[in-house]
């Protein structure tokens, strides 16, 4: 490669992952803003109600004080943060192979037209998503910082009950969704089940891009029939916890190398930009 395509390649390459960089760092703190803003509406209500009875009682310390809380305490918020972040994570999935299926536009610049591995580029999308899932993890953790900070400063001292910032988090973070583990097993189970959702949402785009709608259906079958594998099966079947374990490692990391081999094989030999 001459000196002018290496500096050429370079800059491309480069404008690529400054592109990604500011998307994923804007939805990550969009939906940051979006869970601090909830949080401060529903303490608004939470405080309102809580000082209407104090007063008709007459003391707040005649009255139970307010414990401290986030928006992942609540088990229905927490559930609907937690779909909006994996919702948001698939669609940057497919968005990361879609920015390549331009149709035949030679000059809509793709990784894809770049003299670069398909074995390389499929590694840039896998780790693009890998990072985009710990951004949005990360600033939601920030954002329980902030609603912590927010409480303190909302609420009378004599109403609070006095918990720290470490107890806030961890009961935050149980009610999660797996988005965030807790043991050695949940790492691992959480680890397989994300890497496949990566791959398998991969698979969908690189599926409907090389046969059309037959491929994206193909691709939602693959999707729906791990979901019922890993997640609906083993409850069926009555399995013991170590058997659900070794059922959910060995169902994700089959169709963890067959989505990344196969996703391989069609850049190679079916899909052309």
């Amino acid at each position: 490669m001459s000196k002018g395509n290496f500096k050429k390649l370079s800059y491309l390459l480069n404008l690529q992952i400054l592109r990604d960089l500011k998307i994923t760092i804007g939805s990550a703190v969009g939906i940051m803003l979006l869970n601090i803003a909830y949080f401060s509406y529903s303490l608004s209500d939470e405080l309102k109600i809580y000082l209407e009875k104090t007063e008709n009682i007459g003391a707040i310390q005649m009255f139970s004080p307010m414990e401290p809380f986030s928006s992942f305490v609540s088990r229905i918020n927490g559930r609907i943060l937690t779909l909006l972040i994996l919702g948001c994570f698939c669609l940057y999935c497919w968005y990361l192979w879609l920015g390549e299926f331009k149709g035949e536009n030679k000059s809509a610049y793709t990784l894809l037209t770049l003299p670069l591995p398909k074995k390389f580029i499929i590694i840039y999308k896998f780790l693009s998503a890998c990072f985009y899932y710990f951004s949005l993890v990360f600033f939601q953790i920030v954002a329980l910082l902030i609603n912590y900070i927010i409480f303190n400063i909302m609420v009378p001292t004599d109403a609070i009950v006095k918990e720290t910032l470490i107890t806030i988090l961890s009961s935050s973070i149980s009610n999660f969704y797996g988005l965030i583990p807790v043991s050695f097993v949940n790492l691992i189970t959480n680890g397989l089940f994300f890497i496949a959702m990566i791959i398998l949402t991969f698979l969908f785009a690189i599926l409907e891009r090389s046969f059309g709608v037959k491929g994206g259906i193909l691709g939602v079958i693959l999707g729906c029939s791990f979901l019922f594998l890993v997640l609906i099966f083993p409850g069926k079947m009555d399995f013991y916890m170590f058997e659900r374990f070794i059922w959910f490692v060995f169902i994700s990391i089959l169709y963890n190398l067959f989505g990344l081999f196969y996703s391989k094989y069609l850049l190679e030999k079916k899909v052309h930009v």
